[in-house]
């Protein structure tokens, strides 16, 4: 935004982060069809975080082989979590719809 004028309205403050919103948007897509590959991609494209150690790890994290999550005792007879498992998500920072952490 420093290289803007500073809106003097909220509408205007709005309309230019939408604009430089949709360019960013913009430019992303353009360096995806540069570069179909993103694991091949250069690395000083991608933002700080995306080079990050811990986030690389935790966002390459293999999946497990199956398709489904086995559930067996975390769900009861109405589809939802088991009282226990929800505190259990919910002590340990856990997603209570995947179980997973980080989002």
């Amino acid at each position: 935004m420093v290289h803007h004028d500073k809106p003097l309205t909220l509408l205007g403050l709005r309309k230019l982060v939408q604009a430089i919103d949709s360019r960013y948007w913009e430019r992303k897509a353009e360096i995806t069809r540069e570069n179909p590959h993103p694991n091949k991609a250069d690395p000083k494209s991608e933002p700080k975080a995306a080079r990050n150690p811990d986030t690389l790890s935790r966002a390459k994290a293999p999946e497990s082989p199956r398709a489904t999550p086995d559930l067996t005792g975390k769900l009861g007879k109405d589809g939802k979590l088991t009282p226990q498992e929800r505190q259990c998500r919910l002590d340990n920072s856990l997603c209570l719809f995947c179980g997973r952490t980080g989002h």
